[in-house]
């Protein structure tokens, strides 16, 4: 069931981060990217699955497909935040104007804590590397080609009418298998399970520390007198019907209008 969700818009003026150098800009305006970017994925890896209890096997094949496509982004995305992170115009930046604004000084312990879960996900590198951001060599293919045989799997899919239907549900479960060895070379199950807790607790660990540091550098614009051109501006938005997001559902299917 949708509920009204209401909004507003707030702008920190020009004439407020017209003293930031370029790279000060940059690491502001990158902050927001990379929060945004992850957020974004995160929810549409649990918007994919299937919540309903008269979904299909097609359905859940293409859920899994879709979530697992998802998790391969994330985690690639959210390897390279950590790298991004730990620049030194971020550094900088961060140190300048957001770590001397945040209460009880907790921003570089927030950063710390991020970047030690980070680096214990040894498999966050391969994940970036061989399934995210670049389609797979045949060695990153090795462990998922070694399931499929000794299951007698062939080549497997799901279509309809057209093409915006076809599902190829074998090679899904390749990518898939591959992914989850890369986590847990021994048990893909285990590796999947571990595979999503990781992307739960990195993503809460960065979502809180950007938002710490981010919401310390707009309380701190705020300073300023409502009078002043560097004055914060907030506006009201038209409330808006949002779903319920433990019930929505993005499918892979879909009918066409062909009129």
């Amino acid at each position: 069931m949708a509920k009204s969700v209401a909004l507003k818009r707030v702008i920190i003026p020009y004439a407020a981060i017209a003293e930031l150098s370029k790279a000060d800009c940059y690491s502001l305006h990158l902050l927001g990217h990379i929060f945004n970017e992850t957020m974004a994925l995160t929810k549409m890896m649990y918007a994919v699955q299937t919540k309903r209890d008269d979904s299909t096997e097609a359905e859940t094949a293409a859920a899994v497909c879709q979530a697992t496509l998802f998790c391969r982004i994330l985690a690639g995305k959210i390897y390279e935040a950590q790298r991004r992170l730990n620049s030194k115009e971020i550094h900088a930046f961060l140190s300048t104007y957001c770590f001397p604004h945040v209460p009880d000084r907790i921003g570089p312990a927030l950063l710390s804590a991020f970047n030690s879960a980070a680096s214990k996900c040894k498999w966050l590198n391969g994940a970036r590397n061989g399934h995210a951001m670049h389609y797979p060599g045949v060695q990153h293919w090795e462990a998922g080609l070694k399931v499929l045989a000794e299951n007698n799997a062939g080549f497997e899919f799901v279509c309809g009418e057209l093409d915006g239907n076809m599902l190829y549900h074998s090679s899904d479960a390749m990518a898939g298998l591959a992914f989850f060895h890369e986590v847990d070379p021994g048990d893909w199950r285990t590796g999947a399970e571990t595979m999503m807790n990781d992307l739960l607790q990195l993503g809460a660990h960065l979502g809180e520390f950007i938002q710490t540091a981010l919401k310390s550098f707009i309380s701190n614009a705020k300073d300023h007198d409502a009078s002043s051109a560097k004055a914060v501006f907030e506006e009201a938005l038209p409330s808006l019907d949002a779903p319920d997001f433990d019930q929505f559902e993005v499918p892979y299917f879909y009918s066409f209008n062909e009129a």
